[in-house]
């Protein structure tokens, strides 16, 4: 599918064999309009475009469902449009967008899209840039995704930029998130009672019911770890629609239930001071990903068969049913993935 940095004509049939030829200061929008995790495993792509055109204008288009993670690639953009989808909000963006005379456009969106479609075909860039899904696209290159049972979607996310020329190393495909220091200290002083504690976090919320450990399940699994692991502290994190559950369920184990702030990015800095994190698959992976934090990840299994989104380029000690609910998995999966986590 890739030859020397360069796709094959015939893998991708929307695009010529020469590379697409961008200004040296050329201006750029990348479409992420999705969720929150998606803006964090797209973080390699963002600083390898700026680091190869520093002087470049880069552009973000996000989504009121994800603009919480604009924290994450904040010293990378300059500019950053949100989605909103009301006629009015709508044909604002579509004017902004098409006003800008963008260079190139590349859209990291990695499912068939409707609203992606129209944007690219609104904002009439010079060159555009979008994976193959099942579905036509307007865009002029198109990137084959391979085989997503075997291959991350962040490996799928670098191979956009190949056809402006550019390979993202292995060394360099690690997410990226950017937390500011005053953050992270205050995140440090909120979990840590004592410079050399160790730290488990125990991240609960979901995406959905079916995407979270049910709290007795988790009871029995933290009260277990504080029995063979005392030297330990646990700490349970949570999104604010979990805070009361998170703080019940803290108490009845004798961990700490900690708020460390109104925004994601101190959410993202709570994980950043954990030793280990343990959570079901959400965005809060990807920080820890980022973040070299170790992680028991609990997935269902996708059923397309896709290679789950594992944190990328960290330990990680996978736990994975074949259900459609995390609760089908056993307690004793995640106490023995933790202790071996622990333990090293």
């Amino acid at each position: 599918m890739v030859e020397d940095g360069r796709h094959n004509n015939s893998s991708l049939p929307n695009m010529s064999s020469a590379l697409i030829d961008l200004p040296s200061r050329p201006k750029i929008l990348l479409m992420r309009q999705d969720r929150i995790g998606d803006v964090f495993v797209s973080t390699p792509l963002f600083h390898a475009l700026r680091q190869r055109f520093p002087d470049a204008q880069i552009d973000v288009l996000l989504s009121r469902n994800n603009k919480a993670a604009e924290f994450a690639i904040r010293s990378v953009v300059n500019n950053v449009h949100i989605l909103r989808k009301n006629s009015l909000n709508m044909l604002r963006l579509l004017w902004r967008l098409r006003r800008e005379r963008y260079d190139l456009l590349v859209d990291l969106n990695h499912s068939a899209s409707t609203t992606s479609n129209m944007l690219i075909s609104s904002a009439k860039a010079k060159h555009s840039i979008a994976l193959e899904t099942n579905k036509p696209t307007p865009a002029t290159h198109i990137v084959l995704q391979g085989d997503r049972r075997t291959r991350h979607i962040v490996d799928v996310l670098c191979d956009l930029l190949l056809p402006i020329g550019i390979v993202i190393p292995q060394s360099e495909r690690q997410p990226r998130i950017m937390i500011r220091q005053e953050v992270r200290q205050h995140a440090r002083s909120a979990l840590r009672i004592h410079e050399h504690e160790r730290i488990l976090g125990v991240q609960i919320s979901g995406s959905s019911n079916d995407r979270m450990y049910p709290a007795e399940s988790w009871r029995i699994v933290l009260t277990q770890i504080k029995n063979q692991l005392p030297d330990i502290s646990i700490v349970v994190l949570s999104a604010p629609s979990e805070y009361e559950q998170a703080a019940r369920l803290a108490e009845q184990v004798g961990a700490r239930f900690v708020n460390p702030g109104n925004t994601y990015e101190h959410f993202a800095a709570a994980i950043a001071e954990c030793d280990w994190l343990a959570s079901p698959d959400t965005a809060a992976v990807h920080v820890a990903a980022a973040c070299n934090v170790p992680s028991v990840v609990l997935f269902t299994k996708d059923h397309r068969g896709y290679l789950n989104w594992m944190p990328y380029g960290s330990l990680c000690w996978p736990i994975i049913t074949e259900q459609a609910s995390l609760s089908a998995i056993p307690t004793t999966a995640v106490i023995d993935n933790v202790g071996a986590m622990v333990l090293g």
